[in-house]
């Protein structure tokens, strides 16, 4: 038996009621596999009544299908998605917890794949330690712009163990981290690791609780799930994503100290290490620059700068990712212990 655990922001509706409609046929498809969902829990990490009465109608829905599956509703007033995902793993019954979130798309028979990845761990001996299992992470957006820019992100990724939100084919069985958006975690390791950290208020949540488990040889099994990560946002709030997502690399490396660092999470940065030291300065001008680039060229009307455009955005988001990865090795590195504290992080 598997627990699902979901955590609830401010989707829009549409989005909610997709993913609630896909989870409710996943489940339903799931009670003739080996590993059935027997457990739902969902957090709301926000005060929307609608919301919460919309999740209780779904829960009880459940309920009334007769499938053996407990449901759980808990509130989360702090707003805090570290905290969000550990009160998932304390009140969950079940051995292993998928983790995903409302605005991610999956086919039917999702927990019947994970149960066929699963006994395929088990018949492969030279997996070595694991605790978890992922798939395809496969990054959309309704915007053309942005849905290129995923595709390319996402074909580089599977040729680095980069540390990318968004997760492709890789070569081998296991990776070092894999996002709570398609992630199925044993419970009990993630306990003896310290379960997900509250520090991690907005983002990073996953990416601590893997590194530690890195730190301790468990890895991740790579199998055959493919589920899409909507993320419709605009240029602006993506290129702030980035910025956001090598704020908490740094913030990872001050939470483990002196402990063993991913560096060869870096491989891809190692062709602009020198101007590295520049990132705190670039990064921010280069991204004012590309924003007014923008802006001018989406006035254009000839069809060579509207080409101009889509490469220039492949060149922003890797760059610009280029940029973060190189502000949280060099943030560990040059940052005093008074700097630290600032981070409240011993």
């Amino acid at each position: 038996m598997i627990s699902v655990g979901v955590v609830f922001y401010d989707e829009s509706p549409v989005v909610r009621d997709d993913f609630l409609n896909r989870l409710s046929k996943a489940m339903i498809q799931s009670q003739h596999s080996e590993k059935r969902v027997g457990e739902v829990i969902f957090v709301l990490n926000s005060n929307g009544i609608e919301l919460e009465n919309h999740l209780k109608k779904f829960l009880q829905t459940t309920n009334d299908l007769a499938l053996n599956i407990t449901t759980k509703l808990i509130k989360n007033s702090e707003n805090n998605i570290g905290l969000a995902r550990k009160k998932i793993v304390e009140s969950s019954q079940a051995d292993w917890i998928y983790f995903t979130d409302p605005d991610v798309q999956f086919e039917d028979d999702l927990f019947q794949k994970l149960g066929t990845d699963f006994n395929n761990i088990n018949k492969n001996i030279n997996l070595g330690k694991w605790f978890g299992i992922t798939g395809q992470i496969v990054q959309s957006s309704d915007t053309l712009l942005l849905e290129n820019m995923f595709k390319f992100l996402s074909n580089l990724s599977g040729l680095f163990n980069f540390s990318f939100q968004s997760v492709s084919p890789y070569r081998g069985f296991k990776v070092d981290h894999a996002p709570t958006a398609h992630l199925l975690l044993n419970k009990n390791i993630v306990l003896k690791l310290g379960n997900f950290s509250e520090l991690f208020t907005r983002h990073g949540e996953d990416l601590d609780l893997t590194h530690r488990a890195t730190m301790e040889q468990y890895s991740i099994y790579f199998g055959s799930t493919k589920v899409t990560h909507m993320q419709n946002l605009g240029i602006l709030d993506l290129i702030k994503k980035f910025f956001n997502y090598g704020r908490v690399q740094a913030k990872v490396f001050f939470k483990n100290g002196s402990s063993r660092q991913r560096l060869y999470r870096m491989t891809p940065a190692l062709g602009v290490a020198l101007i590295g030291p520049l990132a705190f300065v670039v990064g921010p001008v280069f991204s004012v620059g590309v924003v007014l680039l923008f802006l001018m060229l989406a006035t254009a009307k000839n069809h060579l700068l509207l080409t101009a455009l889509v490469i220039l955005t492949y060149g922003t988001g890797t760059i610009i990712q280029i940029f973060t990865e190189l502000n949280a090795l060099i943030t560990r590195a040059l940052f005093s212990q008074k700097t630290r504290q600032r981070f409240q992080l011993k």
